[in-house]
């Protein structure tokens, strides 16, 4: 099993009500395919978790050519063991839900290396794929 992660920024604005049919729409489509993940929007600004088998490549080369935002930052595919996110086949996760497991200022520290190129790929790998799994820490939270 692999999973990708990336960080975009949209080219078009994106209403609350765009971001939750664009999950539902994903997440319908993702259950076809056996994928699971996660979709964070803030600002202008998605980080976004996927992961399944060999589907999640092309799902990744769809997403690249999506013109609605453009790719800032991509993991390589990484082998993850098991699913963190079974659960999910795409999750939109908020920012009310993002402070729950304080995140927001890891992102924002990730994309300063990303906007200022000037990162340690390596670094800005590890701190995302902590990112990614700290996330998963909200399929256990209640309320």
């Amino acid at each position: 099993m692999k999973g990708i992660l990336y960080i975009s920024k949209a080219n078009t604005e994106f209403t609350e009500k765009a971001l939750t049919e664009l999950c539902i729409q994903s997440a319908a489509k993702n259950e076809e395919f056996d994928i699971t993940g996660f979709l964070c929007f803030f600002g202008n600004t998605f980080l976004q978790y996927i992961e399944g088998f060999d589907e999640v490549i092309t799902l990744m080369d769809n997403i690249r050519a999506d013109t609605r935002h453009r790719i800032l930052y991509e993991t390589e595919p990484e082998y993850v063991g098991r699913r963190n996110f079974s659960s999910w086949s795409m999750k939109y996760v908020k920012d009310s839900e993002l402070s729950k497991v304080r995140l927001e200022n890891c992102v924002e520290q990730n994309l300063h290396f990303v906007n200022k190129n000037y990162f340690d790929k390596d670094r800005c790998n590890m701190y995302l794929w902590q990112q990614a799994r700290t996330i998963s820490l909200l399929q256990d939270l209640r309320g």
